[in-house]
This record gives C-alpha cells, sequence and structure tokens, in this order.
C-alpha cells in the first residue's frame, strides 16, 4: 500500500508505476508538482482523498476498473490534465456532484448562467 501523505510535496517525482499496490492513501501523492503520469495495476481498490491535488502538471491518469472507492477532490488543481479514465466516481452525497467530486468542486455549476 501507499501509505497517507507517503510521497506528500515531492516536487521532483515524475512518474509513478505503482504495482502490487491494494490502496492509494489520502493526500499519497498531494502537490507532486513535477508529477506527470501514473501508471497503475489492476490490484488497486481504493484511492483516499486528495491523492492527486496539486500535481499541477499530471496530464494522464488512467484509473483501473479494480478500483471501488476514489476519495474526494482526486485531481483537485491539475491543471494540466489531457486524459483522465475511471471506472467509478466514489460516494457522493447528491447526484450533481458526480464530477465536481473528483475535480475539487462541492457543486456543478452551469458556467453559461452566471453574470
Amino acid at each position: 500500500d501507499v501509505s497517507d501523505e507517503a510521497f506528500k510535496n515531492c516536487i521532483n517525482l515524475k512518474t509513478v508505476s505503482l504495482a502490487a499496490v491494494n490502496n492509494v492513501g489520502k493526500q499519497a501523492f498531494y502537490g507532486c508538482t513535477k508529477l506527470e503520469e501514473v501508471n497503475f495495476k489492476s490490484t488497486v481498490n481504493t484511492i483516499g482523498d486528495y491523492a492527486f491535488t496539486n500535481c499541477k502538471k499530471l496530464k494522464k491518469l488512467i484509473v483501473p476498473d479494480s478500483v471501488v472507492y476514489i476519495g474526494r477532490n482526486l485531481i483537485d488543481n491539475c491543471q494540466a490534465i489531457e486524459e483522465i479514465k475511471v471506472p467509478y466516481f466514489g460516494a457522493v452525497e447528491t447526484k450533481n456532484e458526480t464530477l465536481g467530486y473528483l475535480f475539487g468542486q462541492s457543486k456543478y455549476q452551469n458556467q453559461e448562467n452566471q453574470n
């Protein structure tokens, strides 16, 4: 397993390959500002809250189908995301929060209606 805050703020980490890992803890890679790619193997079951928040150069995140729980704000403030695949959106309180739950928004906001 990758424990809570295991690599938090490791600013020189660029690529991560997670083999033989069942769980990724809360804030495990939080603030790894140079992290560009994460490779999961199909053994991962859970990804904790804020696991990749503030990974500003993260371009690609492919979450395997084995994952049954994704925590809050998975990729909040990941400004370089080009590709993302998630089989499951995590536990949410209302149906309007599904995508916001991953991206760090507490509620869906229609930008066209904002004045």
